[in-house]
């Protein structure tokens, strides 16, 4: 037992307090996209979603990390006094010299998740199908569509 809490204790919450830091590795385009494709990989492979509920979820969680990512860089404009604010150029890099190892494991990471990434051509020609969409589309207000045809 006190093997597992000095692992918890100096290993685990060293290698968190090091990357939480705000607007630090996890607070990155390559971070955000290691969430999206392992929300997809998860929900594709270990809950057995369909192809393109996965990668929806997985585009989904990406762009919203996105739009963070630019509303803080946004916000790092102070538009009052017509000047940056010291935390400009932060909120969405793709790497930072300071941090180089966690970058590195960050997109070793990311090159493996996209190896076993669940196949993105199945996906993206179910999504350029349309028939997919009015099936779709059908499916989502099949009175107001029922009307429209009579």
């Amino acid at each position: 037992m006190a093997g597992w809490l000095w692992f918890m204790r100096y290993v685990v919450f060293y290698v968190f307090t090091t990357m939480t830091v705000h607007r630090g590795v996890i607070h990155s385009v390559p971070y955000m996209a290691i969430l999206g494709l392992a929300l997809t990989y998860l929900s594709y492979d270990i809950l057995h979603l369909p192809l393109t509920v996965s990668w929806f979820y997985g585009l989904f969680l990406f762009g919203g990390a996105m739009v963070h990512l630019a509303l803080d860089e946004l916000y790092s404009v102070n538009l009052s006094n017509m000047k940056m604010k010291r935390s400009s150029g932060t909120a969405m890099k793709f790497y930072q010299h300071k941090d180089k190892w966690w970058y590195l494991l960050l997109y070793v990471i990311l090159a493996l998740l996209v190896y076993i990434a669940p196949p993105f051509d199945a996906f993206w020609q179910q999504v350029s199908d349309p028939a997919a969409w009015a099936k779709l589309k059908l499916g989502l207000w099949p009175e107001l569509i029922k009307g429209w045809l009579n």
